[in-house]
């Protein structure tokens, strides 16, 4: 099946490059491998803590290959698309092909005005750093992606970054430093606009002004629930973030408010196929509840021997609403902390060396778990 796709990739990429010239399409993308060291330490009676090393994709920002295009219909009116796909440089296997995806990154058509630019596709959600629309993502100095105990502040929400089928994005012209963004999804394929999927709306903005940035987003996701069974509550955060250049160091300050989250994920409670306060015992780290907190994060970065050095601290608090919900010895509380800091040294205008270190502690029902995690690699983008 993974020959198949993989095959049926390479003749879609084939048939595009032989019509560049016409259509006006790119190919782009990012081959990121290095080393991971990760240790994983259960405050748990009888447990050792578990190291690991070895060859990783996307230790900095995810390996992925991508289309773009657009045509000019008329003045004023532009029609595009991006076709993304993530995969595993290490293996060379697609992200997708689990689940008969051949673009899990991004799958969007667009068209853009002089009243703005509505997409409709595959896309990441506005609380996020991920792909086109994710405005999140700039909303820190430290920014997204690297690995788990590295994530930056999206490890101190309680709801982040994800991609979502079925989207339609407005993104209006800036007017003023402001551009206002609305975002709605409409579910899995099948059963779009039912009780059966969840179903995710978004309201954003971003604040340009010189050396200062600012985001906010308000979303929430109404959650499914099959017919005959208990509407539940819908999670719903606000979030937001701002950064201020002032040269020799950018600053950033990220928050997010969060009530009735479903779940929130620990990877220091996941040790060697066990995982310690994991309440449906799949293996995933997620802590099922009704999630009500606050996170927090300060970070910055700065030009240093021709590089980047970047840093981040964050605070999460969060307590499990849920009806029932005891905990373990009447705890029912979720608090991390974390660090970060990486160092990204250009050897030109397209490919650089990184390297970097994190370290994550929660303690969840009175359970206390640390996670670490090192990574070194080299990036290349074309």
């Amino acid at each position: 099946v993974i020959m198949k796709k993989t095959l049926a990739a390479v003749a879609v990429l084939g048939a595009f490059a032989g019509s560049a010239l016409a259509a006006d399409v790119t190919l782009y993308g990012k081959i990121d491998l290095g080393l991971q060291y990760k240790n994983v330490n259960p405050d748990v009676e009888g447990v050792a803590s578990e190291d690991s090393w070895g060859m990783n994709s996307g230790n900095s920002a995810s390996s992925r290959f991508g289309l773009k295009g657009s045509e000019e219909i008329s003045e004023g009116l532009t029609v595009g698309f991006q076709l993304e796909n993530g995969l595993y440089a290490d293996s060379g296997k697609l992200k997708g092909a689990s689940d008969d995806r051949l673009f899990d990154r991004e799958s969007r058509l667009y068209v853009k005005t002089s009243y703005g630019e509505i997409a409709m596709g595959r896309m990441g959600n506005l609380n996020s750093g991920n792909g086109t629309y994710g405005i999140m993502g700039a909303g820190s100095a430290f920014g997204t992606a690297w690995g788990n105990a590295l994530g930056g502040h999206e490890v101190t929400f309680g709801f982040g970054g994800s991609r979502y089928d079925n989207t339609v994005t407005y993104k209006s012209p800036e007017f003023g430093g402001v551009t206002v963004y609305a975002q709605y999804v409409m579910g899995n394929d099948g059963d779009e606009n039912t009780t059966r999927v969840d179903r995710y709306a978004a309201l954003g903005a971003t604040f340009d002004y010189g050396a200062f940035h600012g985001v906010v987003v308000v979303d929430q996701m109404n959650e499914k629930h099959p017919a005959g069974t208990e509407d539940p509550d819908d999670a719903f955060t606000v979030t937001g973030g701002m950064t201020y250049d002032f040269g020799v160091v950018k600053t950033g300050l990220t928050a997010q408010y969060f009530k009735d989250v479903n779940s929130i994920t620990s990877q220091g409670m996941i040790y060697d196929g066990s995982v310690y306060v994991d309440d449906d015992g799949d293996a995933d780290g997620k802590v099922e509840g009704e999630w009500k907190g606050y996170g927090v994060a300060l970070s910055a970065s700065a030009p240093v021997f021709g590089g980047t050095l970047a840093g981040i601290v964050g605070y999460l608090d969060a307590e499990n609403d849920a009806d029932g919900a005891v905990g373990i010895d009447g705890d029912k509380d979720f608090t991390r902390v974390n660090v970060g800091a990486t160092y990204m040294y250009p050897l030109s205008k397209r490919t650089s060396v990184y390297a970097g270190a994190g370290y994550m502690k929660d303690k969840v029902y009175g359970v206390k778990a640390d996670y670490t995690e090192v990574v070194a690699g080299i990036v290349h983008n074309f």
